[in-house]
């Protein structure tokens, strides 16, 4: 596996060939871009000690299958990511954010026959911000995005808009967007589709709640107690289409198990 480590705005160990554009003052943004030109696995740590803000972009060329890993942990921070795919290119994404707050823009621009599943977890104990926009460049492109969050503290704002012009035929969008909500802080999901042709497939769900109580009581009656029945439930359901053993081993850590 490919490994790449970002402190604040800066890469300090990347095994793949990167574009970096440092910033020149305060309102600049540092930039960093890789070009992928051979099937891939990558994990992307990504340490935020202080304040800062940053532009990751991946271009996925022709006929390229990517696997990326992405944990960020650590302070405040604004980060966007960028994902281009050219034509017969996928890129399968496994997220993880437990952070003190954060706002993300996340853009993927699809070509022909491309593809780009989206697996994203968070634990959120401060202000979260989540803005996506899907945009289906080419016909027979695929895009299925998935947001879990727990917000044990904060808030969390998602808005997941995907794109698919006319003519564009033979597309799959899907969002599928959960929060648990364990205090009474506002949360808010938009889902948004913006579909000008008719020969697509295009679903989306938006759900903020809590736990069903009859999952606790049957936990319960097992001998479980209350609060361990939820850390089970909430490790659960961090962990589901979860298959990195990064991800699972911090999710494990904080939860208990293995």
């Amino acid at each position: 596996m490919n490994k790449i480590i970002i402190e604040n705005d800066k890469i300090v160990e990347s095994d793949i060939e990167y574009k970096y554009t440092k910033k020149e003052n305060i309102f600049d943004i540092s930039k960093i871009e890789f070009n992928i030109d051979k099937d891939s696995k990558i994990l992307l740590n990504i340490n935020i000690k202080e304040e800062s803000k940053l532009i990751i972009t991946f271009n996925i060329l022709d006929n390229i299958n990517t696997e990326l890993t992405i944990i960020t942990q650590g302070n405040k921070s604004k980060i966007q990511y960028n994902y281009n795919l050219s034509k017969n290119a996928s890129i399968n994404i496994e997220k993880l954010n437990i952070l003190d707050s954060i706002r993300e823009l996340i853009t993927a621009n699809l070509e022909e026959n491309s593809s780009i599943n989206y697996i994203f977890k968070s634990i959120s104990y401060n202000k979260e911000n989540y803005d996506y926009m899907i945009y289906h460049n080419g016909i027979n492109s695929n895009s299925n995005i998935i947001n879990n969050s727990i917000n044990e503290q904060g808030s969390i704002y998602y808005q997941i808009s995907s794109f698919i012009p006319k003519n564009i035929t033979g597309c799959s969008t899907n969002q599928y967007n959960r929060i648990i909500n364990k205090i009474d802080n506002i949360c808010e999901i938009k889902p948004n589709l913006y579909i000008d042709c008719d020969d697509v497939e295009a679903n989306h769900s938006a759900l903020i709640d809590t736990f069903n109580k009859n999952e606790l009581f049957y936990l319960e009656s097992k001998g479980i107690n209350k609060l361990d029945s939820l850390k089970l439930l909430e490790k659960g359901f961090l962990l589901s289409k979860i298959n990195d053993k990064e991800i699972i081993n911090i999710i494990n850590k904080k939860y208990g198990g293995e």
